[in-house]
């Protein structure tokens, strides 16, 4: 059976159980850190072993691979971010745009108001005196 390489820390070996740390005791590699399965040893190909030290190598690039993708992600919501505050301070400017206009109109009305008044006057004063 091949052995499938697990990237980065392993919490488990592929039996399930939880990894555990142990530290080298061989001339080889004396006091260097490795994970293991607790049910076996790196003769048997189904269980897990791993340098710690190679792990978080993988590790390392993995987080600083995650990192760029939350950079990445983090620009395009500021730039969103930007354009919405963008489109509401626009909105603001068209509301106090129809504000002023609806201001004149108002001012518009009343004098059409007094006109209308002054006519009738006119009008009524008119009759009333050709009368």
């Amino acid at each position: 059976m091949a052995k499938r390489r697990q990237k980065g820390m392993p919490n488990a070996c592929r039996c399930g159980e939880s990894s555990l740390i142990k530290t080298s005791g061989t001339s080889k590699n004396p006091g260097r850190l490795f994970h293991c399965c607790p049910k076996g040893s790196e003769n048997d190909n189904y269980r897990l072993f791993k340098w710690t030290d190679e792990s978080m190598v993988e590790e390392l690039f993995f987080m600083k691979e995650t990192m760029k993708n939350l950079e990445m992600k983090t620009r395009t919501c500021e730039d969103m971010v930007n354009c919405i505050e963008k489109d509401i301070k626009d909105l603001k400017m068209v509301g106090r745009g129809y504000e002023k206009e609806m201001e004149t109109m108002k001012a518009e009305v009343r004098l059409l108001k007094c006109m209308i008044v002054c006519g009738v006057v006119v009008f009524a004063g008119y009759f009333r005196f050709c009368a």
